[in-house]
């Protein structure tokens, strides 16, 4: 199998190079229901994105660049996304894409970007959020609420750190807004591995 970029960058599209951090994806799967999308502020990303399953696509967002945008320009390349897992640093209602956050308010000038990101088939969507803490509390969960709301997707998240586990870290999502079966497409060998919390600061 070929490891090859998804350019986020229209303008740029066609002067598409090769690099395996970047994205991965299969040219013998002409459709991809599930999106893998990894900030690259984490550390050890390249672990992660190296150990995405064949099932998924996945995109490293550029740190210097607006995170939602890439994750839109992503849903714009793959049009049969229905799964959604974002990978990030994150904190009480808040996730860190790219040179942005997301959080309540925030979502408000991503509206019409991210009411895009699942139609026509939001029905049947998830959003798995593997952030620390981003529905630790009210404020975490009224965020959950809002971004329910702009994408009709199911969505699960974590109320505790998410990550190593010697560090007080798992990849459990405690909190679900509507039913969502958790399935990250990441081989368990790397998320074993995996030596670091996926938090703005300390969990």
């Amino acid at each position: 199998m070929v490891s090859t970029v998804i350019n986020t960058d229209k303008s740029l599209q066609s002067d598409t190079t090769i690099h395996p951090l970047l994205a991965r994806s299969h040219s013998s799967q002409p459709s991809v229901a599930s999106l893998v999308v990894i900030d690259g502020h984490i550390e050890h990303c390249g672990l992660l994105a190296s150990s995405v399953t064949d099932r998924a696509i996945c995109v490293v967002l550029e740190s210097d660049r607006d995170g939602i945008e890439q994750i839109t320009a992503a849903f714009e390349n793959h049009q049969s996304i229905d799964h959604l897992y974002i990978i990030s640093h994150g904190s009480s209602g808040c996730l860190y894409l790219g040179n942005r956050e997301l959080d309540a308010t925030t979502l408000d000038s991503y509206r019409e970007q991210i009411q895009r990101w699942f139609f026509p088939n939001q029905y049947q969507a998830t959003i798995h959020l593997y952030a620390c803490n981003v529905a630790a509390d009210q404020i975490g969960v009224e965020f959950i609420e809002k971004l329910h709301a702009l994408t009709g997707a199911n969505i699960a998240a974590s109320t505790e750190p998410i990550g190593c586990s010697n560090w007080g870290g798992s990849w459990k999502l405690d909190y679900q807004l509507q039913p969502v079966v958790e399935q990250l497409p990441i081989t368990r060998a790397a998320l074993i591995a995996y030596p670091d919390l996926l938090a703005s600061g300390d969990c």
